[in-house]
């Protein structure tokens, strides 16, 4: 087999390996939010911690830090939440639903 044949060979092996299925990835975002959609509140808080360790903190919405914060209260990890809460904060994000999650946990340590 001359070296013409070969690089031949080469390139139609590469051409069909390069032809597979494209790879679908989703992201820790994506898992969280689909666990919690499931009521599967302790992986989607997994999900989100997950999500924030890939992520620098100045990259990160206030909006995400408030909805994680959701799920980690909804998970029982009410420390968790508060944190979150305040990173939510600290991003200039608010909303409603958030101010009352917090007074459910202040109640609930009272």
């Amino acid at each position: 087999m001359n070296i013409v044949n070969y690089l031949w060979l080469v390139i139609i092996v590469m051409f069909f390996a390069s032809c597979g299925t494209p790879k679908v990835i989703t992201s820790s975002k994506d898992n969280a939010e689909t666990a919690a959609e499931q009521g599967n509140f302790t992986q989607a808080v997994e999900g989100w911690k997950q999500h924030f360790n890939q992520q620098q903190i100045k990259e990160t919405e206030g909006l995400d830090f408030a909805n994680a914060a959701k799920t980690a209260f909804k998970a029982g990890e009410s420390d968790l939440a508060v944190n979150w809460f305040d990173q939510a904060r600290y991003k200039d994000y608010s909303d409603g639903e958030m101010y009352v999650v917090l007074a459910k946990i202040i109640f609930q340590k009272n």
